[in-house]
């Protein structure tokens, strides 16, 4: 039996990924402070909690689609340095896969994922083993799509 779920109706997906964000606001900085500057859980919070404003103030909430797309704009263009854009683009790959789609089942995740994290890779040169965000989404991309091939 496959699981699926109507998009239409799953945009509160990215409420409750705001809402972790914010939840876990200062374990992001604290992490960040042991190789950088410790701000990336701030930076995080300010992106994310702009996306749940614009959000809401939607007449109603819009599809999982739909909602990635407000998240991504809204990290490509209000926040800097390096997370708008990487960010951003993940979440991208994410709408430009389910746009258009009524549901999403573990194929269609799948493909969602590869999309974003491919939408990641375009942005820069990184691969796995160079300390940057690509050391921990392709190894996970991978081992879903791994996961899936086997049932």
């Amino acid at each position: 039996m496959s699981q699926t779920i109507a998009l239409a109706s799953a945009g509160g997906v990215v409420l409750d990924l705001i809402a972790t964000i914010n939840d876990n606001r200062a374990y992001l900085s604290e992490i960040d402070g042991a190789i950088g500057d410790g701000d990336h859980g701030i930076n995080m919070s300010k992106g994310f909690s702009q996306c749940r404003d614009s959000l809401l103030a939607q007449p109603a909430l819009p599809g999982l689609a739909e909602a990635f797309d407000t998240l991504a704009m809204t990290l490509l263009e209000g926040i800097g340095g390096s997370m708008g854009p990487l960010y951003g683009s993940f979440f991208m790959g994410f709408a430009e896969a389910l746009a258009g789609q009524q549901q999403m089942d573990a194929q269609r995740f799948g493909a969602a994922l590869t999309q974003a994290v491919d939408g990641v890779e375009s942005v820069g040169n990184a691969k796995v083993g160079d300390k940057t965000l690509m050391d921990t989404l392709i190894p996970a991309r991978d081992a879903y799509l791994a996961a899936l091939a086997q049932g």
